[in-house]
């Protein structure tokens, strides 16, 4: 029922994760202290990026179908098991930092208070 690999019956558009992660990383990059791309190899099931904290902590997240999920305890390792995996980067950054959800609700705000602003 695929009119081709890149799409599902219903029309939503499957973008590749590497892809697909760039635009999470622009996305969250107000809001830490550092973000980019891993070394770790990416397929077609998961792709990595690395991360720091506002606070300090370094990680490597694995984005995948399954969600968000910290697997290591630096940059480029993936040496935590069984980590929680979130729905969206923002609810696994929301646990992770309390700097990252103070900066997501100030930038909410004021795109509300602009959005209120052009409606008046």
């Amino acid at each position: 029922m695929q009119a081709d690999n890149q799409a599902f019956q219903y029309g939503i558009e499957e973008k590749p994760y590497q892809e697909e992660l760039k635009s999470i990383i622009e996305e969250i990059r107000f809001g830490v202290a550092e973000v980019g791309m891993s070394t770790l190899p990416a397929d077609e099931l998961a792709s990595y990026f690395n991360l720091q904290t506002n606070e300090g902590d370094r990680m490597c997240i694995k984005m995948s179908r399954q969600g968000f999920q910290v697997v290591g305890s630096d940059y480029n390792l993936r040496d935590v098991e069984n980590g929680q995996c979130f729905e969206s980067i923002n609810a696994l950054l929301d646990s992770l930092s309390p700097a990252y959800r103070k900066l997501f609700s100030e930038a909410l705000v004021k795109k509300l208070q602009e959005l209120e602003a052009t409606n008046q």
